[in-house]
């Protein structure tokens, strides 16, 4: 759905009144068409509902459902792919809630986006991860949160689980990551002298990084 409640719109170099106190409502699967002359606020609407502009009165709420979307948020990291979800933004502020997907073999679970101020912005990301410790130690070493050779890491086996909260600063701020890490049933199979050796099973094993990057 969109909807526009009361909203108002001078642009500021030259003082014109491009809406004035403008409400409407359009639901999921409904069109509505605006009909005008030049200079009647048409494009203003449209730009409002892109985020192009900041509405200083009344309340700017819209909600978009995503598909596909994709996320190669910063370079060399293992990218987000093929995610479903809705999007809805309030005045400054967006919003964007997940369907579960999968990174590597791990899924991703009760993922959001939050960004506070879309005019000084920081991505506010936070979720759950199930799957093979090998995707998180791959994924950590991309993120280079790490450093584990992949000989190392190839002889792991076992699952972790992670609760994790991220921010990436688009505004001169440092990023930062923070996680709580679960491993469950971890084996380290030592090749070189052809033995197996078995780790117990660590239960409620919580190891927490703050890390800014």
């Amino acid at each position: 759905n969109i909807e526009f409640e009361k909203i108002s719109l001078i642009y500021s170099d030259t003082n014109i009144q491009a809406l004035n106190n403008v409400s409407f409502k359009i639901k999921e699967g409904n069109q509505l068409g605006i009909f005008g002359k030049t200079g009647s606020g048409k494009t203003s609407i449209v730009n409002l509902v892109c985020r192009l502009y900041d509405d200083y009165s009344g309340i700017s709420y819209a909600v978009f459902p995503i598909e596909n979307l994709h996320m190669d948020y910063k370079s060399n990291w293992i990218p987000f792919e093929n995610i479903n979800g809705i999007a809805y933004f309030k005045n400054r502020s967006a919003f964007f809630t997940s369907q579960d997907f999968k990174v590597l073999k791990t899924k991703v679970s009760n993922s959001s986006l939050y960004i506070q101020d879309v005019k000084n912005t920081e991505l506010l990301i936070n979720g759950n991860l199930e799957g093979p410790l090998k995707d998180l130690i791959k994924y950590a070493n991309k993120a280079k949160l790490s450093n584990i050779s992949t000989q190392i890491y190839r002889k792991i086996s076992g699952k972790a689980t992670t609760d994790f909260n991220m921010k990436l600063a688009f505004n001169g701020n440092k990023n930062f990551y923070e996680s709580k890490i679960n491993l469950i049933d971890i084996n380290y199979s030592h090749t070189s002298i052809y033995h197996y050796y078995r780790m117990p099973v660590i239960i409620n094993y919580i190891t927490k990084s703050n890390i800014f990057f």
